[in-house]
């Protein structure tokens, strides 16, 4: 089984993120022997190809756009998630846990956002040129987080991200479409995954969204939790949703 979830960005995301969605399934798939045969060398290649995949149909459109990714593969049998990450879209396990007498529900992250100035991933930009700065606000202070830029100036192509799909300018500072994979073992206690663009995670973070989810999966109303997480970022929003917002809910 394979899950995921892509999020553009820049003028052309949307045709990055439908050309991901489109192609790392296929990749997956055509892996020989089947994707779980050996599912690290699958993600890695099924990344690396829809990446090429594109640059070719896209062209000069992805100098400035691209997408972020997670993608899960889950195989049953062992019970066992394989994922890969570039960006700042999460997946997270929701996990049932007794305290005594009362259930808990925690959060268990499957991926670390890829961010500009994580050390490992700063060090990489700043060999290949790049410079990772905050935006400057119009007092000239610094601004948001940590963005890849090609100079001090700060002008170009500002990326918030590390690791992405496209984003032809960033190629040359550092930016890479290696995902991070990481293996995780299904326990007992885990219940249900998230996986979503930051337009979740950016409002919500990983405890409360699985809280908000599973308030509403105790109840069997699994579609009703997926809309509960959307009016959550609604209303941390002050009443609108300022990002793309896609949530994607696996139940074990």
């Amino acid at each position: 089984m394979f899950f995921c979830v892509f999020d553009g960005h820049g003028k052309n995301g949307h045709e990055v993120s439908a050309i991901a969605a489109e192609r790392l399934p296929a990749h997956l798939a055509a892996q020989p022997g089947g994707a779980l045969a050996a599912p690290r060398q699958a993600i890695e290649a099924a990344f690396r190809k829809t990446d090429e995949d594109i640059y070719q149909g896209l062209g000069p459109k992805v100098e400035y756009s691209g997408s972020t990714g997670v993608a899960v593969i889950m195989d049953p049998d062992k019970r066992m998630l394989h994922v890969g990450n570039v960006g700042d879209s999460r997946a997270v396990v929701g996990q049932c846990v007794m305290d005594g007498k009362a259930i808990q529900w925690k959060a268990h992250a499957l991926t670390t956002d890829n961010k500009a100035d994580s050390p490992d991933e700063q060090e990489r930009i700043e060999l290949s040129g790049g410079t990772v700065m905050p935006m400057e606000g119009c007092a000239g202070e610094d601004a948001g987080p940590a963005r890849v830029w090609d100079s001090p100036a700060r002008e170009k192509p500002g990326l918030a991200v590390s690791r992405s799909l496209g984003d032809g300018a960033g190629r040359a500072l550092g930016v890479i479409a290696e995902p991070v994979i990481t293996t995780y073992p299904l326990q007992p206690m885990d219940r249900f995954m998230l996986i979503a663009s930051d337009g979740l995670w950016d409002s919500l973070g990983n405890e409360q969204a699985v809280k908000i989810t599973a308030k509403y999966l105790e109840r069997n109303l699994p579609h009703v939790s997926v809309k509960a997480l959307t009016e959550a970022v609604r209303r941390e929003e002050g009443g609108q949703l300022v990002d793309d917002t896609t949530v994607v809910l696996v139940i074990f």
